[in-house]
């Protein structure tokens, strides 16, 4: 019988190691970038593309409804596809305001925008994990906001 390979995810604070059945430890798939850890309340914005090809794409974030809006960059990645992680902190209303205006633009440009559309994430709808992140999933192309990888569509969705 052949040996069963059990990834376990950096979700689980094992950082993507891969080990078999018989108790052996392979090294962690170097396609994907672990994206940095916060001590402190985060999110995560995962991002999934069909064609694999985030360099030339980024996020712009504002807090939502009125703050200013500034490009950040996607800056890790895993088997679903890119992601953004970044504390709470780092916007300062977000704490009370819970709500986060996004955009995944083309990189240093607007020349395109994934969807045509302004979203928004209420992190007052969504549960942090043990390590205290918000996570939301994103397929390109698709004007919803989903609350893991399935695809399941996040409650309280708003579009501008």
């Amino acid at each position: 019988m052949k040996n069963r390979i059990l990834r376990i995810f950096t979700i689980l604070g094992f950082s993507g190691m891969l080990f078999s059945c018989n108790g052996s430890q392979r090294e962690p798939d170097p396609e994907y970038i672990d994206p940095p850890s916060y001590s402190e309340d985060s999110f995560q914005i995962h991002y999934k593309r069909k064609d694999n090809k985030f360099e030339d794409w980024a996020l712009w974030l504002w807090e939502y409804p009125t703050g200013a809006g500034e490009e950040y960059s996607f800056n890790g990645t895993d088997d679903f596809g890119a992601i953004a992680a970044y504390p709470i902190s780092k916007w300062a209303g977000l704490s009370s305001s819970k709500t986060l205006g996004f955009i995944i633009k083309s990189k240093g440009s607007w020349n395109k925008k994934d969807v045509g559309i302004d979203r928004v994430i209420d992190f007052s709808q969504l549960e942090k994990d043990e390590k205290n992140i918000y996570h939301v999933y994103l397929n390109s192309g698709d004007e919803n906001i989903y609350t893991d990888k399935n695809l399941t569509i996040m409650d309280g969705i708003e579009f501008v």
